[in-house]
C-alpha cells in the first residue's frame, strides 16, 4: 500500500528553489498531512534566478517556472515556463521583491480561502491555453476603496490571465465584477481567464496577474471562462 494512500497525495505542494538566498523550501496546505511535505513529486517548482544552464528533468504533472530577472534564452520543455521580471534592468532588490511577490501569489492562489476560488485543475487549464512558455507577472496596490488602478498595468494586453485580487475581509462581490469588467475591457484579445478573490492578512489591496501577452502567440481557439 501506498504510504500515500490517505488522501495526502490530493493536496498540491509547491517547491521553491532560490538561487539568490541559496535555500529550498516546501509548501503545503495546513490541512495537509505531514507526510505531503516529503512526498516524491512536486506539482508546482518555482525557481528563483536560476543559471542559464540550471535543468529540471520533466516529470507528468509537474510544472515549472524559472523566474528570472532577465530572458536567459531556456531550452524550455512542454511544462516549463519562465517568467521574466519587466521593471529596471540591473535592479537586484527590485528583481527579487518582484520574484517574492510573484511567489506568493502562487501560494495564496492555492492555499489560500476566498470569497470566489480557483481550484489546481482551473490553473491547468489556463495554463493550457498558453502558446508560448513565456509568461509575465505583475502585481499592483491600490486603495481598496478607490476605482480599480488597471491604468498602472504597463506592456501589451494578455491573451490568457491568471489572477486575484487579494484583500481583507470588507472585499466584495461588486467589487470583484469591477475588477473582472476592467481586465475583459483592457484585454480585447482575451481567450482565457481564471480570475479569484482572496483572503489574506495583508492591509495592502492588491491585483496580482500571471499570463500570457498577446503578441508571443498566433491566434488559438480557446473557450473564455470565469472561475464561478
Amino acid at each position: 500500500m501506498s504510504e500515500f494512500a490517505d488522501g495526502g497525495d490530493d493536496y498540491i505542494n509547491i517547491v521553491v528553489t532560490d538561487f539568490v538566498t541559496g535555500h529550498k523550501s516546501v509548501c503545503v496546505s495546513l490541512d495537509a498531512p505531514i507526510e505531503r511535505l516529503a512526498h516524491p513529486r512536486f506539482d508546482i517548482h518555482l525557481i528563483i534566478d536560476a543559471p542559464k544552464k540550471f535543468c529540471v528533468a520533466e516529470a507528468v504533472g509537474e510544472n515549472i517556472f524559472f523566474i528570472d530577472a532577465r530572458p536567459k534564452g531556456r531550452v524550455l520543455g512542454g511544462n516549463q515556463y519562465q517568467v521574466i521580471y519587466d521593471g529596471a534592468e540591473g535592479s537586484t532588490a527590485g528583481f527579487y521583491q518582484w520574484a517574492c511577490e510573484c511567489v506568493g501569489f502562487f501560494k495564496i492562489m492555492q492555499f489560500n480561502f476566498g470569497i470566489v476560488c480557483v481550484d489546481y485543475a482551473d490553473f491547468l487549464t489556463a495554463l493550457s491555453c498558453c502558446k508560448a512558455n513565456t509568461l509575465r507577472f505583475e502585481k499592483m496596490t491600490y486603495d481598496h476603496h478607490a476605482v480599480l488602478p488597471y491604468e498602472k498595468h504597463s506592456g501589451p494586453p494578455y491573451r490568457v490571465i491568471y489572477c486575484c485580487l487579494d484583500g481583507g475581509l470588507d472585499l466584495s462581490l461588486g467589487h470583484y465584477v469591477k475588477f473582472a469588467k476592467a481586465l475583459e475591457a483592457s484585454n480585447p484579445e482575451l481567450v482565457m481567464m481564471k480570475s479569484a478573490m482572496k483572503l489574506t492578512k495583508s492591509t495592502v489591496y492588491s491585483i496580482m496577474l500571471l499570463g500570457e501577452a498577446v503578441d508571443q502567440t498566433l491566434p488559438m481557439q480557446c473557450q473564455h471562462n470565469h472561475a464561478s
